[in-house]
Formats: structure tokens, C-alpha cells, sequence
């Protein structure tokens, strides 16, 4: 199926980001994600049934609530047969949130996602992790987390989880193509393997 882009006046498509969640939802069987620092990236809902955001900037709340229109784009576009569930939260990730813990969070450059909201990730439950930022030293020094791989796009339609730490060389097309034309950050894959002290 050909994904349809959102007609939306926001939202900023990034290439290679819907295959990028499609393959960790479909490695891990992920049901539930939670993504701090979102922005407008909706792609996650494509491929997982029930996803928080959660962003502090005021476009991105005004983006949130045409939620009309975003439901029947994901309604729409999403591969899996369950109802799509989504909610927003217009807040500072950092501050104190209730919510339940996932099968995901989605770390992409957001600041400190891993500490921050290591809670409301379940016991078991998979961190993706751009390569960028502060964020991905204190993961890799956290015993609560342990790499599972790599995300090597292989064209605009394959990818996969390469186990262990890769070099970023390898993960692209050797025609020096990436998916759609534009480069992405390696994006990392964790487990996390017990729960928080």
C-alpha cells in the first residue's frame, strides 16, 4: 500500500521515518508507544495502534487539534486492523505525567528521553533511539538497557535490525542512495531489561 502524506499545513514529512517504524513495530510486535518531543511526526500511528504524544511547543498543539482531520488520515493509512488510538499531551516531556507505561518510546533529538521517561517504558519494552544528541552516551552507560541493534535501510522499502553496534557506513544503499534521496541518523534499538530503581 502507498502511503498518502497528510495534506495538513504543519506537518513536515521526513523520508525514511515511516519505514523506520514500521520495522520495530513489526520485529518487537508493538501495540502501545509513547513519544516525547513528537513535533508533528504522526507516522508512528501508521504502524502501531495506540500512541501519546507528548510536545511543549504551542504549533504543535495547534497542529494536535485537528484531530478530526488526523484520524481519518490514520484511519485511512494505518496497516493493522485494530482501532487507532492516539492522544497529545501539550507539555514539557520533563514534567510529571500519568500515564501508562508502552511497548515503545521513541526517542528522535528530543533532549534526555531515555532517563527522563525510562518509567513509562514497560519492563521488556524496546527504546528507538536516534544516533544524535547527549541522549544516546547515557543509554549506552545505563545497565537498565541493553542494544538490541541497528536500523539498516537497505532501500525506500526494506530495512532491518542489524544486531549489535554497526558502523554508519553500512547502512545504506552501496550506490550512496538513502530512502527517498535524503540521509537519516542510525537509529538504535534497546530493551529495556529491568525496571527502574
Amino acid at each position: 500500500m502507498e502511503l498518502l502524506l497528510p495534506d495538513f499545513d504543519l506537518i513536515c514529512y521526513t523520508p525514511g521515518k515511516p519505514l523506520l517504524y514500521r520495522t520495530v513495530a513489526k520485529a518487537y510486535q508493538i501495540q502501545t508507544a509513547c513519544y516525547p518531543g513528537s513535533a508533528d511526526d504522526l507516522f508512528p500511528s501508521l504502524y502501531i495502534p495506540n500512541v501519546i504524544y507528548i510536545d511543549r511547543f504551542s504549533v504543535i498543539n495547534d497542529f494536535f487539534q485537528q484531530r478530526e482531520r488526523i484520524q481519518k488520515y490514520l484511519d485511512k493509512n494505518k496497516v493493522y486492523s485494530e482501532p487507532c488510538r492516539f492522544c497529545f499531551y501539550y507539555q514539557d516531556y520533563r514534567y510529571p505525567l500519568d500515564i501508562p507505561q508502552a511497548d515503545l518510546l521513541i526517542s528522535q533529538n528530543a533532549g534526555d528521553v531515555s532517563q527522563t521517561m525510562k518509567s513509562c517504558l514497560r519492563p521488556g519494552g524496546i527504546l528507538l533511539l536516534a544516533e544524535g544528541g547527549e541522549n544516546i552516551r547515557s543509554v549506552f552507560r545505563d545497565p537498565d538497557y541493553e542494544l538490541l541493534g541497528t536500523i539498516r535501510f537497505y532501500d525506500q522499502v526494506h530495512a532491518a535490525i542489524e544486531p549489535g553496534l554497526q558502523p554508519p557506513e553500512y547502512f545504506f544503499p552501496s550506490d550512496g542512495s538513502f530512502p527517498n534521496g535524503i540521509p537519516m541518523e542510525r537509529n538504535f534499538c534497546f530493551r529495556k531489561i529491568r525496571e527502574t530503581q
